[in-house]
This record gives structure tokens, sequence and C-alpha cells, in this order.
């Protein structure tokens, strides 16, 4: 997942668009981002059909980390609301 922001704007006008395009492993299912675009502040969930190590990351598009959470041997549902907009 990668999130596009203005970087010459201030923070409070940024606006964040999510381009979904990361390959899902066919254990994770309904995996939604929103709203999309957004301000910074937004919710992901999905669900894991099986155990597995996750690992989500939140990258600008330039490549540089800004979110991170591992989770280790995880299975079911899956909700967050991240805000990022500072």
């Amino acid at each position: 997942m990668i999130i596009k922001t203005e970087s010459d704007e201030a923070p409070e006008a940024r606006v964040m668009q999510i381009d979904e395009t990361a390959t899902m492993p066919e254990s994770i299912v309904d995996f939604k981002v929103f709203p999309n675009p957004n301000n910074g502040e937004f919710e992901i969930s999905f669900k894991s059909k099986e155990r597995a190590d996750i690992s989500l990351r939140v990258m600008d598009l330039e490549g540089k980390g800004i979110y991170q959470e591992e989770l280790d041997n995880f299975k079911g549902k899956f909700n967050k609301k991240l805000n990022l907009d500072s």
C-alpha cells in the first residue's frame, strides 16, 4: 500500500490517496482502506483465514516507511484506525 502525499503543502491541507496494488496472499481477504482519498486519517481492515506472521507497512511515494506494525501468528479480523496527518 502506498500513500501519495503532496509534500509542499501544509500538513493540515494534505490529501492522501491510497494505492492498494500490493499483492496479497490468498489467505488475506476483504482488504479495505477507507476513506480513500483521505487527509491522513483512515482505517485499514482485512481478514486472515490462516495463522501467519503479517507485516503491515505504509510507505510514501519515495519508499520511506511512515508506519509499520507486526502481527505475529495472526488469524481473524483486523481493524485499525490510523492518523498519519502529522
